[in-house]
């Protein structure tokens, strides 16, 4: 997909940033979903990667809690998956890794980077 972001201001959402994107090869507008795993971790808690669990066996009867990247993809998962009429579609997911060198003093320049490509509501 060949983009531009459209410059209306970016909405804040719980996971990240969602713009306006334009592809000019159909003439579409979707919602760019970008996620940074460095902002996630942060969010749920995580100054860094936290440490590994060990092979404990989950508990009978209850949920084991993921991290805020599992939700993620876990979401990714399900769009992928689900055509409903009510429930936008997932177009496309794209993942960039390494920040830029020129950013690279940046505290907040991401690791890495998940872009989701959803389908346009206007309607919200």
């Amino acid at each position: 997909m060949d983009e531009h972001c459209v410059p209306d201001p970016p909405i804040q959402g719980s996971y990240g940033v969602v713009k306006l994107a334009y592809n000019e090869d159909d003439n579409t507008y979707y919602a760019m979903k970008v996620l940074s795993k460095k902002k996630l971790m942060r969010q749920a808690g995580f100054p860094r990667r936290p440490p590994p669990r060990g092979a404990k066996p989950p508990l009978e009867g209850f949920c084991q809690p993921k991290g805020p990247i599992e939700q993620v993809y876990q979401e990714i998962a399900i769009l992928k998956n689900l055509d409903h009429p009510n429930v936008v579609k997932l177009v496309e997911v794209r993942l960039f890794g390494n920040r830029d060198q020129t950013r690279e003093q940046d505290e907040d320049a991401d690791d890495s980077a998940q872009i989701v490509y959803l389908e346009f509501s206007a309607d919200g």
